[in-house]
């Protein structure tokens, strides 16, 4: 297993406000009609509003690792999406492969 696919359950336990806000932002996609996505996308609005944020004092602060696990994350959630991103294959074991079944 990748060390970046190791970390990321902890990662994403640790910050589940990455996850409201991919969840959130990747919705609004749809919403407006978008049959695919780039997990590069989404990650630069909440970077985006992250920095309107660390105005305010916030310290939030997002690694582009996570990205395409945040992405898979979403589409197991949401199989009716399964083609919304495009995915490279993971070395090793994937996360999520496993649940789908």
């Amino acid at each position: 297993m990748a060390d970046w696919e190791a970390q990321f359950p902890r990662y994403d336990a640790e910050h589940p406000d990455i996850w409201t806000l991919f969840e959130k932002y990747t919705l609004d996609m749809i919403a407006a009609g978008h049959k695919q996505v780039g997990h590069g996308l989404i990650f630069g609005r909440i970077r985006y509003d992250a920095a309107l944020k660390k105005q305010q004092g916030s310290t939030f602060k997002l690694n582009q690792n996570y990205g395409a696990y945040y992405a898979r994350k979403f589409m197991k959630l949401y199989p009716q999406h399964e083609d919304l991103f495009s995915t490279r294959t993971i070395r090793g074991h994937d996360i999520f492969e496993e649940e789908r079944v």
